[in-house]
């Protein structure tokens, strides 16, 4: 058999090493590829609008699936820090993917209120400082009271990852990941590479809180806005009724001062006037003005006494030939107010002109003036006599 030379064997040993070299540098180009593949797929979905919290955690599954398989991991999740009750300091897994035939956590109960305590603190403290931490969980977890649980597990946890998660430079929370198969060295490249990715989680989940706030401050605002426009619509409310409060008063009084001016003005023509009857014209017109009435007329008693109808544009014309006796008369059907009524001063109102006799209304009012349906008597009272009627 031939025998190969020194020379040729050192030529098939570097043969072999540049064969070997050959294929890791393809291996590390393969892997940088998908990492970078798997970055932009990563962005594109966390890019993507969300209308409510279930969006925005569905969004964060698929974006640490791509992610997980980009870097062949076994587990990958994001923790985010909360206060809780008692003001200590909690951490809960909030979103998570997992490889094929490795069960998930975050349904664990203990893993949504796990206390930051019982966290290592010097990886705590270094990602507060802005450094991912990754290594073997034997050595990161040493003399830590969860360790054994996290080995025993099924299957056990064997190397993690961490990188922090700021917002408004805080550490609120990081993003992980798991090996589950060996006590793995993540490498420089895989650990630059889920750098860049937890920073782009990162800036969504702020994105997505100051979105948040955004809307509920909006909601607020038009919450407030929608208030504040009842309780001026009710203070403009109470402020008409004010207004025509203030309004109808002002009218009242308005009417009264003149009522009484025009009251003092009849009494005034009483005492001064040299002619009774005229000045009682005068005043009739006047009452009507006050009472509002289509005519205002004044039957003297006794029988032969004058009856007053004055001529104005806005009042009804009352005939002068009905006697005091003939109205009431016609008018009373009982007894009881002509006995009774009339003597105390009550009003008689005859608020339906059809009723009457039709001798009534001829004697009360004139053809022209048949539209009247109605009038108030009102007897003129001095003493224990009846002096007459007036009639509006």
């Amino acid at each position: 058999m031939f025998k190969k030379t020194e020379v040729q064997v050192q030529l098939d040993q570097q043969l072999r090493a540049e064969n070997q070299k050959r294929k890791e540098a393809e291996k590390r180009l393969n892997q940088q590829l998908t990492m970078e593949r798997a970055l932009a797929e990563c962005s594109r979905i966390l890019m993507q609008k969300t209308t409510n919290k279930e969006d925005q955690i569905r969004l964060l599954n698929q974006a640490l699936d791509i992610l997980l398989n980009g870097v062949d991991a076994s587990r990958s999740f994001v923790i985010s820090f909360f206060t809780a009750e008692d003001t200590s300091d909690r951490m809960r897994i909030f979103a998570e993917a997992c490889a094929s035939g490795i069960p998930a956590q975050i349904s664990n109960e203990a893993n949504q209120n796990f206390p930051v305590a019982e966290f290592p603190q010097a990886i705590i403290e270094s990602l507060k400082s802005g450094k991912p931490v990754q290594g073997q969980i034997e050595i990161l977890f040493a003399g830590n009271q969860h360790l054994d649980a996290f080995l025993n597990q099924d299957p056990p946890i064997m190397s993690v990852a961490f990188f922090p998660i700021f917002i408004d430079n805080t550490l609120s929370g990081l993003v992980g990941f798991d090996d589950c198969l060996v006590p793995r060295d993540w490498g420089d490249s895989v650990i630059r590479f889920l750098g860049i990715a937890s920073e782009m989680i990162g800036s969504t989940i702020q994105r997505w809180d100051i979105s948040d706030q955004l809307v509920y401050t909006l909601k607020e605002l038009e919450q407030r806005v929608e208030r504040r426009t009842q309780t001026l619509n009710q203070s403009n409310e109470q402020l008409r009724s004010e207004i025509k409060m203030r309004q109808k008063f002002q009218n009242e009084l308005q009417n009264r001062l003149k009522n009484e001016q025009i009251l003092a003005r009849a009494s005034v023509k009483l005492a001064d006037s040299g002619e009774f009857h005229q000045a009682v014209e005068h005043i009739l017109e006047d009452l009507g003005e006050i009472m509002n009435a289509g005519s205002v007329s004044l039957v003297i008693n006794p029988p032969d006494g004058p009856t007053y109808s004055p001529n104005r544009n806005f009042l009804k014309i009352l005939q002068n030939s009905g006697s005091y006796q003939e109205i009431c008369n016609l008018l009373i059907d009982t007894e009881s107010w002509a006995s009774s009524g009339r003597r105390s001063g009550d009003p008689l109102l005859i608020d339906n002109l059809a009723e009457l006799p039709s001798e009534a209304k001829s004697l009360l009012f004139a053809a022209e003036n048949s539209g009247v349906e109605s009038f108030i008597i009102w007897p003129l009272i001095a003493g224990e006599m009846v002096l007459g009627l007036l009639l509006t």
